[in-house]
């Protein structure tokens, strides 16, 4: 107490009181300021648990679930999320209450199915994040060639989650891997929450990245819906893919990246709809206002044919599995770059029935200055045929802006044509051209067969290597790569023109705008320069003078 430092003092505990007694535990007295001995020490803390999450809960502390052995569904699959013995319905579902802390779950198995989380069939499980700081974070490694999921489903199986979510690390040696799978039918996925999903790795690949996916739905009548942005990026598959007939994927728009394929041999889409329907940034029936941005390559099949009726003695019926992709990029910092693919086939079988495929339905809004660059990214070639029966990007509806200054814009970059077979609003074509030669368009045609009334589109192309003598064969020759098939039958609501302009961007200056007309046999495009008589034969005039013979030839 007066400063003294001169005794030090040990405490111990020992297996006896005897001088010979074993030492269990020692340590040195400091002193308190009135001089009384004590001994310091810091609480010994459990390590905190890290068990695979079996019911209901609510988290305390910011949790990480491991799972390392087989324990779901029968010791199938290594889980770190799953019901364990919980009844639930929809009512009464197995809830797990983040309240205000971070939960991680990773499912790390040597041999069996990896899946992050598991909902098995007739579970209902629900996830509360109502913090917006705080996540869940997904991961599932498989050290096999089994696969490995993020999140799985099996038959009419349900999960709902609010909050964020981060799927990253989703590997197999094998080829099968995914971010979120419903594997059963009648079954349902519901974010309400920002999603992001990455580093989805099959490391054997078989297959070039056809059983690979960010999401994707097999079973029949099952539909996965996130209400916020998604960011999918560097799937080495496909970012969507809807397979299950009458399955749904709908997301409020974000950004779809696919992985690089540099030599296009892989099967690598932003994209894929072999049946069902997926929905990006669309409010209903309606297009949304979500930014969204689409790199990578689209492929939207349907399944029809003749099938024998069970029982029937050989009765055949028809049937039609359709796809359908509804894609809405309605802002100027919206865009996709990539094709729109598709599959052509036919199984013939002995009994006279078939199974065949074709084109699905692709409805494409493209307004308010958003743009597609139409250059393909990955294969055009299928696994069912390996046959090129791509012949250019097809889309069924292709709705622009509400007029010249809202149009939605398209470059077209791929030497096959598009193919639209109902067009709707306005919309701006831009072509290059051999700079030697520049009535030389590079590009395939756009063929519209049919345009809804007071349609509009024009065509441009820059002034490179133009002149006055050659600029309306250019004006012609950009013309001529639009085809209106429908105006050979008599239909006339769509109005065409084309430009010249200082370069190739949106935002550049028209030096010559003309109107196209169409060849009433071919539907082609085409422009003619006014005929000027030798003498004349107006007399009354409605446009000003500006001193160009073109224009002012009345």
């Amino acid at each position: 107490a007066n400063g003294e430092k001169n005794l030090s003092g040990m405490v111990e505990i020992a297996e006896g009181l005897t001088a010979a007694s074993a030492s269990k535990k020692s340590g040195s007295i400091t002193y308190k300021t009135d001089g009384q001995g004590q001994y310091e020490y810091t609480q010994a803390v459990d390590a905190p648990k890290t068990d695979p999450i079996t019911k209901s809960m609510t988290l305390t502390d910011n949790y990480e679930a491991i799972a390392t052995v087989a324990n779901a569904y029968g010791d199938k699959y290594v889980s770190a999320l799953f019901n364990g013995s919980e009844s639930t319905s929809k009512q009464n579902p197995m809830v797990i209450d983040m309240a205000g802390h971070n939960l991680t779950l990773k499912s790390q198995s040597p041999d069996k199915i990896a899946a992050g989380m598991f909902v098995s069939a007739n579970d209902y499980i629900n996830v509360k994040n109502n913090d917006a700081t705080k996540k869940l974070s997904i991961s599932s490694t498989i050290n096999d060639t089994r696969g490995a999921m993020g999140i799985q489903l099996d038959g009419n199986s349900h999960l709902s989650i609010s909050g964020a979510v981060d799927i990253d690390g989703v590997s197999t040696k094998g080829d099968s891997v995914t971010g979120i799978h419903i594997q059963g039918q009648n079954s349902d996925v519901k974010i309400d929450g920002p999603l992001t999903i990455k580093n989805i790795t099959a490391k054997r690949e078989r297959g070039n990245g056809i059983n690979a996916s960010g999401i994707r739905v097999t079973g029949d009548n099952s539909n996965v819906t996130v209400n916020d942005i998604v960011d999918i990026t560097g799937v080495r598959g496909n970012g969507l893919n809807t397979v299950g007939a009458d399955s749904s994927i709908s997301v409020k728009g974000g950004t779809i990246t696919a992985a690089e394929d540099a030599d296009k041999s892989k099967l690598f889409y932003a994209i894929r709809v072999d049946k069902g329907t997926v929905n990006v940034n669309m409010n209903g029936q309606n297009a949304g206002n979500t930014t969204t941005k689409i790199n990578g390559d689209v492929f939207v099949n349907k399944e029809y044919g003749k099938r024998v009726v069970e029982y029937s003695g050989g009765e055949l019926v028809d049937f039609t599995k359709n796809g359908n992709l509804n894609l809405a990029l309605t802002d100027n910092q919206s865009f996709w770059t990539g094709v729109a693919g598709y599959s052509i086939d036919k199984s013939d079988y002995g009994t006279g029935g078939f199974t065949a495929h074709d084109a699905g339905d692709f409805n494409l809004y493209l307004q308010n200055g958003a743009t597609w660059t139409n250059q393909q990214q990955s294969s055009v070639k299928q696994q069912t045929n390996n046959e090129a029966t791509f012949s250019g990007s097809k889309v069924t509806k292709l709705t622009g802006g509400t007029d010249k200054d809202h149009a939605g814009l398209i470059f077209q970059k791929d030497n096959r044509d598009i193919t639209v077979d109902n067009y709707n609003g306005n919309m701006k074509v831009f072509y290059e051209h051999e700079l030697s030669t520049p009535t030389t368009m590079i590009g395939g045609n756009i063929k519209i067969n049919h345009a809804a009334t007071d349609s509009g589109i024009i065509f441009s192309t820059d002034n490179a290597g133009v002149t006055s003598e050659n600029s309306n064969a250019v004006l012609n020759a950009l013309a001529n790569k639009l085809y209106y098939n429908a105006y050979i039958s008599g239909e006339r609501n769509l109005i065409g023109q084309a430009e010249i302009t200082e370069g190739l961007t949106s935002s550049a200056k028209a030096l010559k705008l003309v109107d196209m007309t169409f060849n009433e046999t071919t539907g082609q495009g085409e422009y003619k320069v006014p005929v000027i008589p030798d003498n004349q034969t107006e007399t009354e005039f409605t446009r000003a003078i500006t001193g160009n013979k073109e224009t002012n030839s009345e």
